[in-house]
């Protein structure tokens, strides 16, 4: 159910990025949607720290679900900004001559830290 309701915000925040992106501009959406990351992660680890989870899964309820909407509004966000236009600016800056080496360079970092991050905190990798 958690999952699903995050794809569905996900899915939404980039249908919003791409229906707004060229009225609204670049710069402010990314800084505006990194304002919003940092408070979200400043939510999530005032309730972590004030209300720990316990060892039987018993808790805080409310806690509990304020970090849930705090992941979600941060996972909504994400997708509304930073995600999508992390592909689309390293397209625009570059001309025209050298946009294919640009991009693909920008793609394999992309995929490179995003592969250190996984293998980090993946069990299986």
């Amino acid at each position: 159910m958690y999952q699903g309701c995050s794809s569905l915000l996900a899915l939404f925040g980039e249908l919003c990025c791409f229906l707004f992106i060229d009225k609204l501009g670049r710069r402010w959406v990314l800084i505006g949607g990194n304002l919003v990351h940092m408070v979200c992660f400043l939510v999530a680890t005032i309730l972590l720290a004030v209300y720990p989870p316990d060892a039987d899964g018993t808790g805080n309820s409310a806690a509990q679900w304020g970090f849930i909407a705090t992941t979600w509004i941060y996972n909504y966000t994400f997708s509304a900004t930073v995600g999508p236009l992390s592909w689309i600016i390293p397209a625009e800056i570059f001309d025209t001559k050298t946009r294919a080496k640009g991009v693909s360079l920008s793609t394999m970092t992309t995929f490179t830290f995003n592969t250190m991050i996984v293998s980090r905190f993946h069990p299986i990798l």
